[in-house]
């Protein structure tokens, strides 16, 4: 099932934390840190130990599911599925009966995915490809009616890897393939309000229960994201963080265009950040539209 690895290097959400390092903590998280009575260790939500918080709190998250699946229906073809995680897109995609690409360079998500592949059908698992690898870089064979971008996964993309990215979905796409790719874009009328800096509670797909804190200041180009389970008696406690940016919604239809691709489509989606709509980008090639 996992193949040989894609070129590149370039992370998804930065290195992950060297261990006794904090990074930069905001709000209600910096308080419960302080609070917390435990020894901490802080984590990049996409390293070894971030990956494994990250599946079991996302893995109940049925945002995106219904409509992506809708809109994949809508195009034949192979599917590349980009920054594919532990799969929680990925395992709906392949219950589509599509041959799926899935590319991921965190290998510990890499792992996640394939221990959930492994417990499904032979004839179904057979259908999807893992690779390893950048996905602003990816070089593959062939070409695909559906790249797919979940999870507003673009806001952990610098301008120069976006440039890349745009670049290597249209050489992916087939004449009159669609790039799905989801954003986050902010309420303009809630802008101006004071910082939002929120925490809720919840059970994730173990049964464990995690803390997640919510910091933005607006104005500001990034969010701030941090999670932590509950109930872990004496142990050190893992501290997950994660700083998502701002993206202007425009800014990314303007590097689309000069990548040689258009927007021929907005289709919401459930869920979402407080003060920010979420919703699918159908983004096709230019020349079809011609």
């Amino acid at each position: 099932m996992r193949d040989v690895s894609v070129s590149g290097s370039t992370g998804r959400g930065g290195a992950t934390l060297a261990d006794g390092v904090a990074p930069e903590l905001r709000g209600g998280l910096a308080s419960a840190v302080e609070q917390l009575g435990h020894d901490v260790e802080f984590h990049d939500l996409y390293d070894a130990v971030g990956a494994a918080i990250y599946d079991d709190t996302a893995s109940l998250d049925s945002s995106e599911i219904r409509e992506l699946s809708r809109l994949v229906r809508a195009t034949p073809g192979r599917v590349l599925e980009l920054a594919a995680g532990s799969g929680r897109l990925t395992l709906p995609l392949l219950r589509l009966k599509r041959d799926v690409t899935a590319v991921e360079l965190s290998t510990a998500m890499i792992a996640l995915l394939e221990a959930k592949v492994g417990q499904l059908p032979q004839a179904t698992a057979s259908r999807l490809l893992v690779l390893e690898g950048d996905m602003s870089d990816v070089e593959l064979p062939g070409t695909f009616g559906v790249v797919v971008l979940g999870t507003a996964s673009i806001s952990l993309l610098g301008p120069d890897a976006r440039a890349r990215l745009f670049d290597r979905v249209r050489a992916h796409l087939d004449q009159d393939g669609v790039l799905l790719l989801c954003v986050a874009d902010l309420v303009p009328a809630l802008a101006h309000e004071p910082a939002w800096d929120e925490h809720a509670d919840l059970v994730g797909a173990s049964g464990a229960r995690y803390r997640i804190h919510y910091f933005w200041q607006p104005g500001e180009d990034r969010r701030h994201v941090g999670v932590y389970p509950l109930d872990v008696g004496d142990r050190a406690i893992p501290v997950c963080t994660s700083t998502p940016a701002i993206i202007d919604v425009a800014l990314i239809e303007h590097e689309l265009a000069q990548a040689g691709l258009r927007v021929a489509g907005r289709h919401p989606v459930s869920g979402g950040w407080k003060g920010f709509r979420e919703y699918f980008l159908e983004v096709r090639t230019a020349h079809e539209h011609a």
